[in-house]
């Protein structure tokens, strides 16, 4: 990697004739470091990137930035997140950060797009490690795929500062995207032609 990542906005609205809006570049976390964006996802108006890096400090050096979408420029400077940030979940005014290296979750308040703030860093290992790709939310109620472990972390997110881990789901394969339909939670997996799962999530059930 010798220079930033960055962002396209798209306009689909004729599929046969696709056109480019807006292009951003990502900044570099530090002078001679560089971002390698790897996921986004969009809430209130703007865009969120998980933007990874192999400079050092590996403790410092990746970033999430952020978009405006309608001026496609990025706001506020990049805030440091640890090494090999994966996927991102927002709920309301907090996204949702998985770390696979650093085996972590990382709550952050997006209140304000231009000022993120960290919330709490979870370490994911007490259970059977965890070395995070995806992350989903519902309600109150987190789940991270292990993408190494197989199995499904389930992290009570009702206060975002005091997150905490409450129990793992076992024999996923390699999950690599979540998504929640009612109350069901649905994993892919990323082992050769691999599965689709159908978890029921719902205590009541």
């Amino acid at each position: 990697l010798s220079a930033n990542g960055g962002v396209a906005k798209i306009n689909i609205a004729v599929p046969a004739n696709p056109a480019i809006t807006g292009v951003v570049t990502l900044a570099s976390p530090l002078p001679g470091e560089y971002a390698n964006p790897g996921y986004l996802t969009v809430a209130g108006g703007y865009i969120f990137v998980a933007a990874g890096s192999e400079s050092d400090p590996q403790s410092t050096s990746s970033t999430v930035q952020v978009i405006n979408e309608s001026t496609m420029k990025l706001v506020g400077s990049p805030f440091p997140v640890a090494h090999s940030p994966q996927q991102l979940a927002v709920q309301g005014t907090v996204a949702y950060v998985t770390m696979f290296d650093a085996v972590q979750l990382e709550s952050i308040d997006i209140t304000d797009p231009e000022n993120l703030r960290s919330l709490q860093i979870l370490p994911l290992f007490p259970f059977l490690g965890c070395h995070a790709e995806p992350v989903v939310v519902r309600n109150t109620h987190a789940y991270v795929g292990c993408y190494a472990e197989g199995v499904i972390d389930e992290v009570d997110v009702a206060n975002p500062s005091n997150m905490r881990l409450v129990q793992y789901l076992p024999g996923i394969d390699a999950p690599q995207r979540l998504n929640v339909q009612g109350n069901y939670l649905l994993v892919t997996s990323g082992v050769s032609g691999g599965r689709v799962y159908r978890i029921d999530v719902d205590p009541s059930n």
